[in-house]
């Protein structure tokens, strides 16, 4: 599946949950998908949905960003540089 062919994994309204085992379909406007999937299938339901809104596509990370995103997963509450100044946070 690519990723702009028109499904609701590439709409900004879906997300899924993890429920009873499985990871559940959803829509944020038109709720779950997992009901009946004869009726409202994730594969084929966003060709004729008017709500449909196209993900954004990602920018690739660069090497500042991941520095970034690993610093604040190592530390949440900011870290101090060797002259004791506070570094983010």
């Amino acid at each position: 599946m690519s990723d702009t062919a028109r499904t609701c994994y590439n709409c900004n309204n879906y997300f899924t949950s993890y429920f009873c085992g499985y990871n559940s379909s959803n829509c944020k406007i038109h709720g779950s998908l997992d009901v009946d999937q004869r009726e409202r299938h994730p594969d084929t339901e966003a060709a004729r949905c008017k709500d449909f809104e196209p993900k954004k596509p990602k920018k690739p990370e660069t090497e500042e960003d991941r520095i970034e995103r690993l610093t604040r997963a190592l530390w949440p509450n900011g870290y101090r540089d060797k002259r004791g100044g506070s570094r983010h946070g």
